[in-house]
Order: C-alpha cells, then structure tokens, then sequence
C-alpha cells in the first residue's frame, strides 16, 4: 500500500507540473530524473531477482537510461543551455528514494510483481508527458531526441508489460498420423506353359522301279 500511494502522489504531482509550460532545460531535469531513478531499479534489479526474463529486461534498462543520460548531456552542454531542477524532477527523485527502500528487501516474485509494476506505471506516466515535451520544445535537436526516447520507453513498457503478463504456452501440437504400410504387391500369374512342338514329319520312302 506504500508503494502505490508513493506512486498516485508522485504521478499526481507530476500531472500537475507537466500541466504548466517548463523550459527546455526543466524538460531535460525530468529525463535526468526519470533515467537515474531507472539505472538505480535497474541495478537493484540485477541484484534482487531470479527470474532470467526480468533480469535481461533490467539489464536492458540500465543500459538504454545510461545512453540516454550520456545523449542528453552532449545536448545541455554549456552556460545557459543546462540541465534544471524543477518541483517535477525533485518529485521523481522523492519517488525512487522510497521505491529504493521499500523495495530493497523483497525477493523473487514479490520483487519481480513490484519492480515490473513500477516499470509499467512509471512509463506509462512519462509516454503522456513526453507528447507535451516534444511539441512544447523549439529545438529540433532536443525534439530529436525526446521522440527517440519516447520509442525507447515504448519498448520498456511493452517489455514490462510482457513480463508481467507472459502469454500461455503453446498447445503441445499432436503427433502426426502414422504412415499406412504399402499394400503388398499382388504376385504375378504364372506364365502359361508352351504348346508342345509338332512331332516332324517321317521322311518318304523311296520308290522302286
């Protein structure tokens, strides 16, 4: 119940915030915020699981966040073009630092239940958010790479999504149908015996004078 009501109030607070109009550099806090909370599961993940399917899917987050952190600070690089705090990204920050805690101890399926719950509510909040973030920036460079994140997170929420909710296994097919035995081939009749041939014919005898 700590979880999700850490998580309602942050969503809240972050609905509220993405409400009014941030600057680029605030835009740029958030995505900070979000991929250092992530890589901080991520590893957490790698360390508490036991699932082989979840294992990779945190190991392909930490590896995706820490690409996106090290492309975002190629973009804010210099003196008036910086990443910014704002009340959203203290918010997600406030979010991990609980959800580190709460889920620290917890192992095997408790672990894997709420890490992937996380994951789904997490993503889900930020696809709405980077819709508004995409069409309020003027730069096409960061528009750029805020569209390239929103495919990236996509993948992560279906990921999580599939993990949380496998799909059955497929039917066992049947056996196929045994092959049936050639019939026998029917045994040839036997040929008909030849006619005997003609006894030859006696010689003449011969005639005397």
């Amino acid at each position: 119940m700590k979880i999700l009501s850490v998580t309602i109030a942050c969503l809240f607070s972050m609905n509220i915030a993405s409400a009014q109009t941030m600057s680029d550099g605030e835009i740029a806090g958030v995505i900070q915020a979000v991929n250092n909370a992530e890589i901080r599961l991520g590893n957490l993940a790698l360390t508490n699981t036991t699932t082989a399917g979840v294992r990779s899917f945190a190991q392909t987050l930490v590896t995706d966040q820490q690409a996106n952190s090290t492309q975002l600070s190629a973009l804010f690089n210099g003196k008036g073009n910086e990443i910014l705090e704002s009340d959203e990204s203290d918010a997600i920050d406030t979010k991990s630092d609980s959800d580190a805690a709460s889920m620290s101890s917890m192992k095997d399926k408790t672990f894997d239940d709420s890490f992937l719950n996380n994951e789904i509510a997490s993503d889900q909040s930020l696809l709405s958010d980077l819709d508004t973030y995409i069409s309020e920036t003027s730069r096409s460079d960061f528009q750029l790479f805020l569209t390239n994140t929103k495919a990236t997170v996509t993948n992560h929420l279906n990921a999580a999504m599939a993990l949380e909710n496998p799909a059955p296994p497929a039917p066992t097919p049947a056996p196929p149908a045994p092959t049936p035995a050639p019939s026998p081939m029917p045994s040839p009749s036997p040929m008909p015996s030849p006619a005997p041939m003609p006894s030859p014919m006696p010689s003449p005898s011969p005639v005397h004078n």
